[in-house]
């Protein structure tokens, strides 16, 4: 499971995958594909 601090982490530094993000009609609301890297990810050089 991925923390409050890395998930704004992720979102600080990482960036939009802009191809993979889309609206979902069912749920009439965006998704967001967002590719970064985890605090823990950094620290370990994954």
């Amino acid at each position: 499971m991925i923390s409050l601090p890395e998930s704004l982490h992720v979102l600080e530094t990482g960036y939009e995958e802009k191809k993979k993000t889309r609206f979902d009609t069912e749920h009439n609301t965006w998704k967001y594909a967002i590719r970064g890297k985890t605090i823990r990810d950094e620290m370990f050089g994954l």
